[in-house]
């Protein structure tokens, strides 16, 4: 029990711009950190749906309480994910070969594909909180950050991606490529060209 509350702290210190009590790092507990980001998101949608009754209550108007509620997840989480789908949204808007997609991700440089990525998601979340009127069960904003974050845990899980970085299945998917070159060229295929369609596997490419 102890390291489910040490990897609910390390998820809220890496993920959350939220002030955390206790700082801790846990490598025990690493392998749980994934799990507890449903439990931050629900801490971000709760303050996210208290944000949308304090602007009720004080009656500001749909443009205001439109421009608060969309600001608020980005502050909360302190950009990190708006800069996550900036750089995801240079390298996939840029079509090229896996390997220089990695380039692109690595690059501390903004592209343009960035910038239009993020002016649109801006927008469309502007539209979406402006489009609250006092009908609207807001409680949604609860579930919002807590079902996302749900599926980045299941995506993203050790378990799942395990099969991906096990050096034995990654041993054998490298074999079965050089026997599959050698097969076809006549040849001993490089430890590279192995390694590179090792990757290309793996990635459903």
């Amino acid at each position: 029990m102890k390291s489910f509350f040490h990897a609910f702290f390390m998820c809220q210190s890496m993920f959350c711009a939220i002030p955390c009590p206790c700082k801790i790092w846990d490598e025990g507990a690493r392998d749980k950190l994934l799990w507890c980001l449903p439990l931050v998101g629900l801490e971000i949608g709760l303050l996210w749906w208290c944000l949308g009754l304090l602007c009720r209550f004080l009656g500001l108007s749909q443009a205001v309480t439109g421009i608060a509620l969309c600001a608020m997840p980005f502050f909360a989480t302190g950009f990190i994910h708006l800069d996550g789908f900036m750089d995801v949204t240079d390298a996939v808007g840029s079509c090229r070969d896996l390997a220089k997609r990695r380039e692109i991700l690595k690059d501390s440089h903004v592209g343009s594909f960035a910038v239009i990525g993020v002016v649109l998601l801006i927008l469309c979340q502007f539209a979406f909180c402006v489009s609250f009127n006092q009908k609207t069960d807001i409680r949604v904003l609860i579930v919002i950050p807590v079902v996302s974050r749900c599926g980045s845990a299941g995506i993203a899980s050790p378990r799942r991606s395990a099969r991906w970085r096990t050096p034995k299945s990654a041993s054998t998917r490298c074999s079965s490529t050089r026997k599959s070159h050698t097969a076809k060229r006549g040849r001993r295929s490089s430890p590279t060209s192995c390694i590179t369609s090792a990757a290309a596997r793996a990635t459903g490419r």
